[in-house]
C-alpha cells in the first residue's frame, strides 16, 4: 500500500487570509520600513531592520537578498530625495550638512533626516549601515532556516510536546522498503479472520470441557445417592432423620409428652 507524504507549505500554516510566516516580499517591505524609521540609530537601527528581513524571509540566501534589496532601495530613495531637496543648494558639489542648512521650515527637518545617510562633512553616502543590515539579514535568515529544520524534526519524531524520541523500528523499516507483514488491507483482514476463528475454536473447546465436567459431577452425585438409599430402610424414623438436625429431638419430645398424657388418664 503506497502512502503519499504531504508537507504543508508556508501558506497553509500561515493563518487567516494566507498570512504566510515566511515571505520574501513581506521581508523586503518590512525591512525597508524599519530601516527608514530606525536608520538614524547607529548600528542598532540597521541591525534590527536587517534581522527582521532575514528572519521573515526564511533562509540564509533569501535573508541576504531581502536585506540587500530593502537597504539598497532605501538608499536609492534617499539619494533621489537629496537631489530633489538639496539640489538647489549646490548638492552634490556641496556637503549635505551645509546644503541642508539652507532649507527652511519642514524641509529643514527633512535635511536633518537625510544627513544621517551620508558621511559627515561630505556628499558621499555611508555604506557601513548597509553592510550591517545585510549581515544581520543573513543571521536572521540562518536562524529562520534552523528553526524550520528543528520543527520538521520534532514533527517527524512525534515529539511536539515531549522530548525527542527516535523513530519506531517499524517506521524505519517502512522507509527502507522492508516487508512488515501488513502491507495491505487484505493482509490485515486475513490476520483478523484467522484470529477470530482461533478464538471461536478455543471458546468451543472450553465450553465442551465445562459440559463434560458438569456431567461427570452429576453422575457422581447420583451414584452416591443410590448407594445411600440402598443401605437405609425407608421407614418413618429414617425419613424424619433425613429431614433436618432437630427433627429427631422434636419427635422424642412428642413421644414423651404423649406418654405423660396417657399416665394421667
Amino acid at each position: 500500500m503506497q502512502t503519499t507524504k504531504y508537507s504543508p507549505s508556508a501558506k497553509d500554516v500561515g493563518g487567516a487570509g494566507g498570512n504566510a510566516p515566511y515571505s520574501t516580499g513581506r521581508a523586503v517591505a518590512g525591512g525597508f520600513a524599519l530601516a527608514a524609521v530606525l536608520w538614524w540609530i547607529p548600528f542598532i537601527g540597521p541591525a534590527m531592520a536587517g534581522y527582521y528581513a532575514g528572519r521573515r524571509s526564511g533562509s540564509f540566501i533569501k535573508g541576504a537578498i531581502s536585506s540587500s534589496i530593502a537597504g539598497g532601495g532605501l538608499m536609492l530613495a534617499v539619494m533621489a530625495a537629496s537631489y530633489y531637496l538639496l539640489g538647489p543648494a549646490g548638492f552634490p558639489n556641496t556637503a549635505v550638512d551645509v546644503a541642508a542648512g539652507t532649507l527652511m521650515g519642514v524641509y529643514s527637518r527633512a535635511g536633518i533626516y537625510l544627513n544621517y545617510f551620508f558621511n559627515p562633512g561630505t556628499a558621499e553616502m555611508a555604506l557601513t549601515p548597509l553592510g550591517i543590515m545585510v549581515a544581520f539579514g543573513c543571521i536572521g535568515g540562518s536562524l529562520s532556516g534552523l528553526y524550520r529544520q528543528e520543527a520538521a524534526s520534532l514533527i517527524a519524531s512525534g515529539a511536539v510536546y515531549s522530548a525527542i524520541r527516535p523513530l519506531a523500528r517499524s517506521v524505519e523499516l517502512y522507509e527502507k522498503g522492508k516487508e512488515l507483514g501488513f502491507e495491505s488491507y487484505n493482509d490485515c483482514t486475513s490476520v483478523r479472520e484467522s484470529a477470530v476463528s482461533v478464538g471461536k475454536d478455543t471458546r468451543q473447546r472450553s465450553d465442551t470441557s465445562t459440559s463434560m465436567k458438569k456431567k461427570a459431577v452429576t453422575t457422581t452425585v447420583q451414584a452416591v445417592t443410590t448407594t445411600v438409599g440402598e443401605g437405609v430402610t425407608p421407614t418413618a424414623s429414617s425419613h424424619e432423620k433425613t429431614q433436618g438436625p432437630f427433627s429427631d429431638i422434636l419427635r422424642r419430645s412428642e413421644i414423651h409428652g404423649n406418654g405423660k398424657d396417657s399416665v394421667q388418664k
